[in-house]
C-alpha cells in the first residue's frame, strides 16, 4: 500500500514518483526534494495518481514542539514576543559516499538540518513577512547558518550547524519567550516552563501523543490513517506545506549570498 522513503535527498523526488506511478502512497524523509520545483512536481504526480503524499517533518509530531503550538495557540501564557531555536551537530560524515558532505547531493545544512527549525516557524506561525541569513562554509556548503524570521510583533532566531565537534554530537534546544513565562526545551533535558510569577516547573506534555512517545512513529501512525480513510484531509503536514518550507531555504539562501540581506517572503 505504501512505501516510506529513507534514501539521500538527491533521490528523494525520483524514488517518491517512481513509486506514486506504482500506484503506492509515499511517506518520504525531509527534506521533500533538493528544490521546491522538484517538489511541485511531485505533488502534481501525487494528485494524478490519487495517492497520499507526505514528506518527513518530524518535528511537527514531537510532544515538545506540539507542547510549545499549544502554548501559543491558546495563549496560556500570554502573546508570543520571541522565540530562539537551536539545532548543532557534528558533521554528518556517516552518509552513504560522503553525501552529506556534497550540497549538490544534501543540499548543505541549511536543507538537512537547519530545515527542521525553520519548517516548525512556519507550523507554529504561519508564513513570516521577512527573512535574513547569514551562512558560512565548512563540512559543505551552508555548513552553519544563522536566520532571522519576521513576523508581526515576533521575530524568530534560529541557529543550525553541522560544525560542532564530535564529542559534542548533537543537541537541538527552543527558548520562547511569552509575556508571562519562558518556556525552554533541550534535548538534554526536556521541556521547562519559568513563569514570572512562582517557581519552575516541568509541564505535563499530553498535546496529541503522549510525552516522550515516539515522534517517528507517531508520523507514520499519521499517513496510515489518512491511506485507510480516503476522506481526510491533511490538515498537519501536507505535501504543499514540505514544498513551500523548501521554497523558504531557497529565499534564505538568497539572502545569505547577500551578506543577509532582508528580503519579503509571501
Amino acid at each position: 500500500d505504501m512505501a516510506d522513503i529513507c534514501l539521500p535527498t538527491y533521490l528523494h523526488k525520483e524514488y517518491a514518483i517512481r513509486m506514486l506511478r506504482a500506484g503506492k502512497h509515499v511517506l518520504s524523509e525531509k527534506p521533500m526534494a533538493l528544490s521546491s520545483a522538484d517538489g511541485a512536481e511531485m505533488i502534481a504526480v501525487a494528485k494524478e495518481e490519487g495517492k497520499r503524499l507526505m514528506i518527513g517533518q518530524c518535528l511537527r509530531f514531537s510532544p515538545a514542539y506540539c507542547y510549545l503550538k499549544r502554548c501559543i495557540d491558546s495563549g496560556c501564557f500570554g502573546k508570543l514576543k520571541h522565540l530562539y531555536m537551536d539545532r548543532l551537530s557534528q558533521p554528518a560524515t556517516w552518509g552513504f559516499e560522503n553525501w552529506f558532505g556534497d550540497d549538490k547531493r544534501s543540499g548543505g545544512a541549511i536543507l538537512d538540518l537547519h530545515i527542521h527549525d525553520i519548517d516548525m516557524a512556519r507550523y507554529l506561525l504561519g508564513e513570516p513577512e521577512k527573512i535574513s541569513c547569514v551562512a558560512i562554509d565548512g563540512f559543505t556548503r551552508w555548513s552553519v547558518c544563522n536566520t532571522r524570521l519576521f513576523y508581526p510583533g515576533v521575530t524568530v532566531f534560529a541557529n543550525g550547524s553541522w560544525g560542532e565537534t564530535k564529542s559534542f554530537g548533537f543537541r537541538a534546544s527552543y527558548h520562547a519567550s511569552f509575556e508571562n513565562a519562558n518556556v525552554i526545551m533541550d534535548t538534554k533535558t526536556g521541556v521547562m516552563v519559568y513563569p514570572a510569577d512562582g517557581k519552575p516547573y516541568e509541564p505535563e506534555i499530553t498535546e496529541i501523543i503522549e510525552k516522550r512517545s515516539n515522534h517517528m512513529a507517531e508520523e507514520i501512525r499519521y499517513i496510515a490513517s489518512l491511506i485507510l480513510d480516503e476522506s481526510a484531509e491533511n490538515v498537519k503536514n501536507p505535501p504543499e506545506s514540505a514544498m513551500k518550507t523548501v521554497k523558504l531555504v531557497e529565499t534564505l539562501r538568497e539572502s545569505a549570498a547577500e551578506m543577509g540581506k532582508l528580503i519579503d517572503f509571501n
